[in-house]
């Protein structure tokens, strides 16, 4: 009897901290699509479809979403002497930080506005502290991407991007990991619609 209340008691804790804790999104009334075929191919069309909808208040196109699968790749940081590291990246629209409640700390968010934002990043608060950077908004990051996406057999090459911004950090894996650094850049690749 003994060890089943305090089993009972373990699991309320741990049901209650998950529930409580500050994910750093808001995932209330957020609906994920994945999207394939037509809806992929066209999914600036689709989004404005969604966004006529009565009820919904806003939508994003991404690469991924938080707990739901991420792409990693090599990157090396201005004025930090070590080899390239390899972290997390996810490609978001304009939409994305607001459609998912996502906080920014410096700087600001991507835009339509400003031609130069495809070659723009946004990185997470835990980067900024691990690259030592006490104002990263300016500084490049270099980004290995393929030289020919036709023909990967022609390898890699290093492609610059600005810091625009620092976003809060946030849980993008398990709650049992620890927030790592990680990086957004302006959405090429669509996999996902997140709507608000």
């Amino acid at each position: 009897s003994i060890s089943l209340i305090i089993s009972t008691f373990v699991i309320f804790y741990q049901l209650h901290h998950v529930k409580s804790r500050d994910l750093g999104f808001d995932r209330e009334q957020v609906v994920v699509i994945n999207l394939r075929g037509q809806a992929r191919q066209k999914h600036d069309v689709f989004k404005n479809e969604i966004l006529r909808l009565p009820g919904v208040v806003n939508a994003a196109c991404s690469s991924s979403v938080p707990s739901r699968g991420r792409s990693e790749t090599m990157f090396s940081f201005e004025g930090v002497d070590q080899k390239k590291q390899v972290f997390p990246i996810m490609e978001i629209d304009p939409d994305f930080l607001d459609t998912m409640g996502m906080e920014l700390r410096a700087g600001r968010n991507f835009s339509p506005d400003y031609p130069s934002d495809n070659k723009a990043m946004i990185l997470n608060e835990t980067l900024v502290r691990h690259l030592g950077w006490d104002d990263p908004l300016g500084k490049t990051v270099s980004m290995m991407d393929l030289a020919d996406s036709d023909d990967p057999e022609k390898g890699f090459i290093e492609v610059p991007y600005t810091v625009i911004g620092v976003v809060k950090d946030f849980h993008f894996e398990s709650l049992h990991e620890k927030i790592r650094g990680h990086l957004m850049k302006m959405s090429g690749s669509v996999n996902r619609i997140s709507v608000k």
